[in-house]
């Protein structure tokens, strides 16, 4: 299974640093903006800031909820599709070894970009804090002011949270390849099979929220 994961992380590294540069250069502008305009000491936002704010909250989030996705489900997409991918029956690996091999692969690079998109957004509301004039620590303490009061005066619900966070990417990443793969074994064409496979993701997703309700 080792080897699977160091063959999986290799193979997203390229897309994952690509991630994580976007994230940096439409972060970067933003904070370049926000800063721009709270030492200028003029009351109004400086140009540019009312279109890279909107860009790099878009991005971020969206990168986020891809990227969860995609590495929950361990990249299942790259197994069915590619032209190679028959030569995973040839590895010498039981399936759940292979799949579960993925999956930590996958949780890893997930939290390689979770970890960023975090540390962005403790930036941008400290940022966001002190250009509305609801900070008067400045940015090292309004950005400590926040840590603190993830870390350590909420400890219990922060660890809580993230056991739930797990637990979420777990199950969405299990029902996600369940429907690739179901969709993929009935219609061969990829189009309609990312079709049926979002159809599949949505059906299983709410029978197992209709569950755990009950």
């Amino acid at each position: 299974m080792l080897q699977i994961i160091k063959y999986q992380l290799k193979g997203s590294k390229d897309w994952l640093l690509l991630r994580l540069g976007v994230l940096a250069v439409v972060n970067l502008a933003a904070w370049g903006f926000a800063a721009k305009g709270m030492l200028s000491g003029n009351p109004l936002p400086p140009a540019g800031l009312g279109f890279w704010i909107p860009v790099a909250v878009t991005v971020t989030v969206v990168t986020a909820v891809v990227s969860f996705f995609i590495c929950g489900s361990g990249h299942v997409n790259d197994l069915l599709y590619r032209n190679t991918n028959y030569l995973m029956l040839t590895i010498p690996r039981r399936g759940w070894e292979i799949l579960g091999g993925r999956f930590i692969a996958g949780l890893i690079e997930f939290l390689a970009i979770a970890v960023p998109v975090f540390i962005i957004m403790s930036v941008g509301a400290s940022l966001g804090a002190i250009y509305t004039q609801q900070a008067t620590s400045g940015f090292v303490g309004t950005l400590g002011f926040i840590w603190r009061q993830i870390f350590l005066v909420n400890t219990r619900p922060t660890i809580i949270l993230a056991l739930l966070g797990l637990c979420v990417f777990t199950s969405a990443g299990f029902a996600l390849t369940f429907a690739a793969v179901a969709s993929r074994s009935f219609v061969k064409n990829r189009k309609l099979a990312t079709v049926a496979t979002i159809a599949i993701f949505i059906f299983v997703s709410n029978r197992a929220a209709v569950f755990g309700e009950w």
